[in-house]
């Protein structure tokens, strides 16, 4: 018989911890070294995937999902050993069941929380069935313009290092 302990680490993501300057720290499970250590950083992935009406697709977390509620572009954490490139096709496979090319846009620094995070680009007008994911009840294309204002206006709950991104970098997607 498995020991309750070891299922619950195998379940959970394992990862690497970095400094504030991008050195290698440490190898974890994702939720016990960063809380622990408030100055840790882990890596991310965010994907734009932009339909050919240069829409943007967006996700709704699940109310029971602990974001809340919140909208975000299909993303995720890297893990460890894990490249950017390969941790954001495992996402956007995971999340929403496409997998096309996916090209590089950039990569930020994000404090609160503390990420490299790695921005792609893909296209697809494939639009996901919300039942074959357990964390999202809900999958729309909105255009870039409509998607800042409602940030802007605060409409919508949407990811920080999302939001970070299209503030800062918005002249950098080219759809």
């Amino acid at each position: 018989m498995i020991d309750n302990f070891i299922l619950k680490m195998m379940k959970q993501e394992i990862i690497d911890f970095f400094d504030k300057n991008g050195n290698f720290i440490t190898i974890a499970a994702k939720n016990t070294k960063h809380k622990e250590n408030k100055d840790l950083y882990i890596k991310g992935v965010y994907i734009f995937i932009i339909n050919d009406k240069k829409e943007i697709l967006i996700q709704r977390k699940r109310e029971d999902h602990k974001k809340l509620n919140r909208w975000e572009i299909p993303s995720g954490h890297v893990d460890s050993k894990e490249s950017y490139d390969v941790a954001a096709k495992r996402e956007l496979y995971e999340e929403t069941g496409i997998s096309v090319p996916l090209k590089s846009i950039k990569t930020i620094k994000t404090n609160k929380p503390n990420e490299f995070d790695a921005f792609y680009i893909g296209y697809s007008n494939i639009l996901p069935d919300p039942k074959d994911n357990p964390e999202v009840d809900k999958f729309e294309f909105i255009s870039l313009n409509d998607l800042i204002n409602e940030i802007k206006n605060n409409i919508r709950l949407f990811a920080p290092a999302m939001v970070k991104f299209l503030e800062d970098y918005k002249e950098e997607i080219n759809f």
